[in-house]
């Protein structure tokens, strides 16, 4: 990976923590934590391991990275309905 392709991950991930943090601030929290939890997946590509993992196994980073957030959605669903049965 080329610096020109770390200076871009960080700014996707700056911009995404910045807009998570501020959507949590105004009660949208299933958006916020998308984004947080998006921004720590691409801080994860940065790291040396990381990039051996994705590099050596992609189907399991691509896929990995697409359930962090499929779970946090399956968890706020979860949670919301439970608050509308009280």
């Amino acid at each position: 990976m080329d610096n020109r392709q770390k200076t871009w991950i960080w700014l996707g991930t700056a911009v995404s923590l910045v807009v998570g943090v501020m959507l949590l601030m105004k009660d949208s929290s299933a958006a916020g934590m998308f984004l947080i939890l998006l921004a720590i997946g691409s801080l994860a590509t940065l790291t040396r391991s990381g990039q051996t993992l994705a590099g050596s196994n992609p189907g399991l980073a691509k896929w990995g990275l697409m359930a962090i957030p499929a779970l946090v959605v399956i968890l706020a669903v979860i949670v919301g309905a439970l608050f509308l049965v009280k």
